[in-house]
């Protein structure tokens, strides 16, 4: 019997060791201004997660005028999460933004392209 699989070195192999804090998701809301309010977001923003981020947005957009969300330090972004943040835009189109997305955010928010929703990319572009 053979095999279709690739020969391997498991003893030459560098394994990746996984540190769930690094990839652990955080939502928080800074007050900016009486009027601004900046929601960072942190880790993996999925199915799970995604309802902790609504629910910071939401209370950006209760309690602010101008609300910007910080995608710049997401590893994962999933179409849950870009149906909230298209979401959000729809309730506050005119105080609602979206600073320096992370690369897996971009790729996501792409496929979702509004003309009228746009993203500043902050003063650290990440490829």
């Amino acid at each position: 019997m053979t095999s279709d699989l690739l020969p391997t070195n498991a003893d030459s192999r560098q394994t990746a060791s996984f540190h769930p804090a690094k990839w652990a998701f955080s939502v928080s809301v800074d007050a900016v201004t009486d009027r601004h309010a900046l929601v960072r977001v942190h880790g993996d923003v999925d199915m799970l997660t995604s309802p902790r981020l609504l629910a910071c947005i939401n209370d950006a957009i209760v309690g602010y005028s101008e609300v910007t969300v910080d995608l710049s330090d997401v590893n994962f972004f999933s179409c849950a999460a870009a149906e909230i943040i298209l979401a959000a835009y729809t309730r506050r189109p005119e105080g609602f933004r979206i600073l320096a997305p992370s690369r897996a955010a971009r790729r996501v928010l792409d496929l979702f392209e509004n003309d009228r929703l746009f993203y500043d990319i902050g003063l650290e572009s990440r490829p």
